[in-house]
């Protein structure tokens, strides 16, 4: 496709997500229509995975901290005479 002064021409060619979903149906078919989405679905899970691990592990840190200091807490509560 040709680009003019501001995409003009796809303009014209394209009236709008619906006519565009509708015209690469018309010309290509359901391939057509997902062919790049394999790429994205790879790229999203592993950023996905990512994410995830990197909470996990900050939460669990910050557990690990939360429950050490309760424990020194609570040892010198035992500890101190009544």
């Amino acid at each position: 496709m040709t680009q003019v002064h501001g995409n003009k021409v796809a303009a014209a060619m394209y009236g709008g997500v619906n006519a565009t979903v509708k015209q690469i149906l018309k010309e290509e078919g359901w391939i057509g229509l997902t062919s790049g989405l394999g790429p994205r679905v790879v790229h999203s899970a592993c950023f996905s995975a990512l994410g995830y691990f990197a909470f996990e592990t900050a939460r669990l840190a910050i557990l690990h901290q939360y429950l050490k200091h309760k424990e020194k807490e609570l040892s010198k509560i035992s500890v101190a005479p009544a």
